[in-house]
């Protein structure tokens, strides 16, 4: 990709899985397929979010980074990407921690996450590494970083709730979560998942998606006017 087609800011998503050392080593590549596979669903969900073709990388055994152009999409695509996870057939369902950098690439040297460096990179491990640290943050999935001080704390309380609100869902709930966000009415999901469409609702709201939604709706929101 060419230089000029490189945004002035972008988001930088940087994650660890947890409990990576809970699947055996025969697991370990079916973990890795449905990693991708969770971003290639994502990527399908929110088009040209995405920097690069080749903007998803896993390393280290568990953990992987993606860059996405738009950085109002990188919650929404990120959580997206948990909620696939968790609908998957893996034991244990696999899940992240994850965080947001949101600022400027400085180098370009390759196609890859890792052939970069900038702003948004340093910003998006600081908050990985501010989960990974703090007693609190153990219990967290997500950290948004953009450099100004008052607003990432705004973010960072915002995010707490939805994380309390994510880590309470059952896979039920989860499953139907995950089928709203790509279908537009109660009925066709519970057609897709076998179930009666008041049963549908019921989870979605026994998971009190809508004020999820409204969450994740406010970062957007916030992150244009960054």
């Amino acid at each position: 990709m060419a230089m000029g087609a490189i945004p002035s800011t972008v988001a930088v998503v940087t994650a660890d899985l947890i409990g990576s050392r809970r699947y055996p080593r025969e697991q370990r590549q079916d973990l890795d397929r449905v990693l991708k596979e969770s971003f290639d669903a994502a990527e399908h969900l929110y088009p040209q979010a995405v920097l690069t073709p080749l903007g998803f990388k896993i390393v280290q055994g568990d953990e992987f980074q993606m860059v996405l152009k738009k950085p109002a999409d990188a919650y929404p695509f990120l959580f997206f990407m948990r909620v696939f996870l968790a609908n998957t057939n893996l034991n244990p369902r696999p899940n992240f921690r994850a965080s947001i950098g949101i600022g400027e690439i400085a180098i370009i040297e390759g196609t890859t996450p890792y052939a970069m460096d900038g702003v948004a990179f340093h910003a998006s491990r600081d908050g990985l590494d501010r989960l990974g640290q703090d007693k609190a943050g153990r219990s967290r999935l997500t950290a948004l970083v953009t450099g100004d001080g008052k607003k990432d704390v705004w973010f960072d309380i915002v995010l707490m709730y939805q994380d309390l609100l994510e880590k309470k869902w059952s896979l039920a709930q989860r499953e139907a979560i995950f089928w709203r966000m790509q279908l537009q009415t109660y009925e066709a999901i519970g057609k897709k998942i076998d179930i009666a469409q008041q049963n549908v609702q019921k989870r979605l709201q026994a998971a009190h998606w809508e004020e999820f939604s409204r969450g994740m709706e406010f970062i957007k929101e916030a992150i244009f006017t960054l």
